[in-house]
């Protein structure tokens, strides 16, 4: 349950580090991240928990089915939903720490002006 909750937690700040790098503020990214990523999370988390679920249909494993099930349900939801959008929102650029962020540019990239960027007349 817990890998699970941190893969989804993972989607969850990957797309909020892609919106605030395409120049949106914190709040926004939040919102769109949850808009966007949020109904994915939700799709994998239930169809994850109702594979687990099954397994309450055998006598030896009734009561392991119910708390993965349920486990990962409570995790999606309570974690990807709740904790990451709301932590990302009250932390702000601090969420980033100790990285750059999602505004800074890519290490190891050239950085080219306009003019080179053109092409050689001829």
């Amino acid at each position: 349950v817990a890998s699970i909750g941190t893969d989804y937690n993972i989607l969850m700040i990957a797309r909020i580090k892609e919106e605030v790098a395409a120049g949106k503020a914190i709040r926004e990214a939040v919102r769109e991240a949850v808009r966007n990523a949020g109904p994915s999370v939700a799709a994998a988390a239930i169809i994850l928990s109702a594979s687990f679920a099954i397994l309450m249909l055998s006598s030896y494993v009734s009561q392991i089915g119910f708390a993965v099930a349920a486990g990962v349900l409570i995790s999606m939801f309570l974690s990807s939903w709740l904790y990451v959008p709301a932590l990302a929102t009250k932390l702000d650029d601090h969420i980033w720490w100790p990285g750059k962020g999602g505004r800074s540019t890519r290490t190891g990239a050239p950085q080219r002006s306009a003019r080179e960027l053109q092409p050689a007349a001829r």
